[in-house]
């Protein structure tokens, strides 16, 4: 009887473990009828910078968790795949999957993009980075990224942009910029420069520190944070504020082809994870403003905040930028209608409301 108990035991065991077998290989099953998808993001930018860390770092670990692992990201910071002018062109090649397109470098492939790159274009990141958003995903910058083989992977407008220099007498009121060599990005912003009566030498960020060190410029126009990150706010003396000679727009960009490849319900995830990272990276630089200027930089430069007297000033200097930028843009019908659907997007409350929604905490 105790042999016949036993017996029952020893099946009942095998029977449930089996089960328990079947149950896991099913699920297995199921899960692998997804594929599995590895790409390769390259990143301007360093492995300690804010855009890295809170951006691409943030992305990568939340895609590969919601998708079970499906989705994995390798990123390449630092310029480590090639430079930022090239990294369009590898996506089209398929060279790389993911990359920070520098607009301001890539003027020629994405000349719309230029109208958030206008004095007073938005006042915040968090502001200004909705809107942007939307008219990368529902608006006219969308149809200039498809026509280069991308999609937009989250986006963003970065606030305060100063000049850093080396000079023995501070840049306050326009006429002080005259002569200079200045590095400027952008159609917009470099029109700024050149209006205001300087040369525009155009290089990369990585670039810039040991211009300013051999004195090859005399300055550079760029946000305040970017100065920080790369050092080159180490190289220059001074660094003027609120002069608004333009903004960015950044972000990230993804080939078309790998992203139409993808299951929708894996399209769906990426794009609402890269909404919630846009919101995030917004609100910290605009957090961050302050500090940078008051703290950070100004542990190394001169730090001169210009009142609301001289920044009418430059803004009254720099009022035709906007012509000369659409004088220069291909298409200027295409070019008159994008500056308007951003004053509508950038002023359209809902819209602000649907992407800020995607951040949470």
């Amino acid at each position: 009887m105790k042999k016949f108990i036993s017996l029952l035991l020893v099946l009942a065991m095998v029977f449930a473990l089996a089960a328990c077998g079947g149950k896991s290989n099913n699920n297995s099953a199921n899960v692998d009828e997804d594929p599995y998808y590895t790409l390769k993001w390259a990143g301007q930018h360093g492995a300690t910078h804010v855009y890295t860390i809170e951006f691409i770092n943030r992305f990568a670990k939340e895609i590969e968790e919601k998708s079970n692992g499906h989705i994995k990201i390798e990123a390449y910071p630092g310029e480590q795949l090639g430079k930022a002018a090239d990294y369009l062109s590898m996506i089209q090649t398929g060279l790389i999957d993911i990359a920070n397109i520098d607009t301001g470098l890539n003027v020629a492939e994405f000349p719309l993009h230029g109208a958030w790159q206008l004095p007073g274009a938005f006042d915040t990141a968090w502001q200004g980075t909705p809107a942007l958003n939307e008219m990368k995903e529902n608006g006219m910058l969308k149809a200039e990224m498809e026509k280069n083989g991308v999609v937009n992977l989250g986006c963003f407008t970065i606030p305060g942009y100063v000049l850093f220099y080396n000079s023995d007498k501070a840049i306050i009121m326009p006429e002080d910029i005259k002569g200079k060599t200045i590095r400027a990005t952008g159609k917009a912003r470099c029109a700024a420069v050149e209006m205001l009566g300087a040369t525009v030498v155009s290089m990369a960020a990585s670039d810039i520190s040991e211009a300013l060190y051999k004195k090859s410029i005399d300055g550079c126009v760029s946000s305040a944070n970017a100065g920080i990150n790369y050092g080159y706010y180490e190289m220059a003396n001074k660094c003027t504020a609120g002069m608004a000679l333009g903004g960015l727009d950044g972000g990230y960009m993804m080939s078309k082809k790998v992203f139409d490849s993808m299951p929708e319900k894996y399209q769906k995830m990426m794009k609402e994870t890269a909404f919630e990272c846009s919101m995030h990276v917004a609100k910290i630089l605009d957090d961050q403003l302050e500090e940078d200027l008051t703290v950070k930089i100004a542990s190394k430069a001169e730090v001169i905040m210009l009142n609301e007297e001289q920044k009418a000033a430059w803004a009254e200097a720099v009022k035709d930028v906007a012509k000369v930028w659409l004088d220069g843009v291909p298409d200027k019908e295409a070019g008159k209608k994008v500056v308007e659907e951003r004053n509508k997007t950038y002023a359209d409350e809902a819209i602000a409301k649907k992407y800020q929604a995607y951040f949470t905490d």
